[in-house]
């Protein structure tokens, strides 16, 4: 019988309320929260399935937050570190050239880096900035990846991969520039043989046709390594565990707030609309409608194409790695419809839930259908005004 009425609330809720009432049992709410934390943890599951990550080197930002350390920047211009044009960190990297056509930065003694086999690195990810004293665009931006000399070389031009990406005035190349022997477009240059397991700097030149007063920072440098996925570490329980604990707290607060809510409004309007007791096990029933809801959610996460995120957790650890994620997310995730539309999701269901709340209630109290929105609505202001607008499960 409870099976049926938590089925019933689903599909006939007026009279699945009906035949709760008669007999409230408090297992009903109970089995629905057990079937609510199976639907969340698949919810979660599929989520997780969309997340890959990646270690990368170095770990931070270091390589762009000093100029004094093991590694060394060199440029054609004057460089320095840059405290007020930064995205990452404290810091980026500055060179400043006068009257010139072009921009170089170079940076070395980065140690050996192996660019190859399922250990090697895959990409190089960077931010790049660039002012020019009459507002142009570079016409031409070369990367140059050092083999253990600066005679021996792997050239890229890259001029069409850094207006890809925006962020303000700065430009990342997403999901990175690749590297390796089974990387394109790199010309090799003093290199009789493929010699990406010996990488030990690099450069970026920016270009212009007149000359000019011109600047590149360089923020956020570092390789990539092959990217697993999150449902692989050992940490996917511990996001899994740490979601299903959030759901049960939120089913709780949410019930036990419209309970309070509706039995203040009661006494105040002095409507009788049954027990405490009844009316917690009634309206534990209108949380059944979370069940197809969060399996919905599922459903348009699986929707959502797989993204590889150079941090090495999830969620992000730091705030630095928060960005990171955003930028990815926001330039894959924003534009799917399906990700634009999906908060709307969590506002549907928790009106749905409303809407239950008001058939449980009029069904308990034999309430009028308008005084029954009039509860309601003043339940929804408390909690809206609580925790916000959507739902909390």
């Amino acid at each position: 019988m409870i099976a049926k009425d938590i089925l019933r609330v689903i599909y006939s809720p007026v009279k699945a309320f009906e035949s709760i009432v008669k007999k409230p049992d408090v297992t009903g709410p109970f089995i629905i929260l057990a079937l609510i934390l199976i639907s969340a943890a698949v919810e979660q599951y599929v989520f997780a399935s969309k997340i890959f990550l990646a270690t990368r080197n170095p770990e931070n930002d270091e390589w762009t937050e000093s100029i004094s350390s093991s590694w060394n920047w060199s440029s054609n211009g004057i460089i320095l570190i840059d405290n007020v044009t930064w995205l990452i960190g404290n810091y980026s990297v500055r060179s400043t050239v006068l009257n010139d056509t072009s921009v170089r930065m170079k940076i070395t003694n980065i140690g050996t880096l192996n660019c190859v086999g399922d250990e090697g690195y895959k990409s190089l990810s960077f931010w790049i900035n660039w002012t020019h004293q009459l507002r142009m665009s570079p016409s031409d931006f070369t990367l140059k990846l050092f083999s253990m000399s600066d005679s021996r070389y792997f050239e890229l031009d890259s001029t069409d991969l850094i207006s890809k990406s925006r962020i303000g005035n700065w430009s990342i190349p997403l999901p990175g520039i690749a590297v390796g022997p089974d990387s394109q477009g790199w010309v090799f240059v003093n290199v009789t043989s493929l010699n990406w397991e010996t990488i030990t700097g690099l450069e970026f030149t920016l270009k212009w046709s007149n000359k000019a007063n011109l600047t590149m920072n360089i923020d956020d440098l570092y390789f990539v390594k092959k990217s697993f996925s999150f449902l692989t570490t050992e940490s996917l329980g511990n996001y899994i565990a740490f979601s299903l604990m959030s759901t049960v707290i939120g089913f709780f607060l949410t019930w036990i707030v419209y309970v309070g809510s509706f039995f203040i409004v009661s006494l105040g309007a002095h409507q009788r609309i049954g027990s405490w007791r009844a009316l917690f096990v009634v309206i534990g029933y209108a949380f059944a409608i979370a069940i197809p809801g969060i399996l919905v959610r599922a459903i348009l996460y699986s929707t959502f194409p797989a993204l590889s995120f150079p941090i090495s957790s999830w969620l992000p650890s730091t705030s630095d790695d928060y960005i990171r994620a955003g930028v990815i997310i926001e330039h894959y995730w924003y534009p799917n419809i399906v990700y634009q539309y999906s908060p709307f999701a969590n506002l549907i269901l928790d009106i749905w839930i409303v809407v239950l709340c008001a058939v449980s209630i009029r069904a308990l109290g034999e309430l009028s259908w308008k005084r029954a929105a009039v509860f309601t609505a003043f339940a929804y202001f408390i909690k809206f005004f609580l925790f916000g607008l959507g739902s909390m499960i």
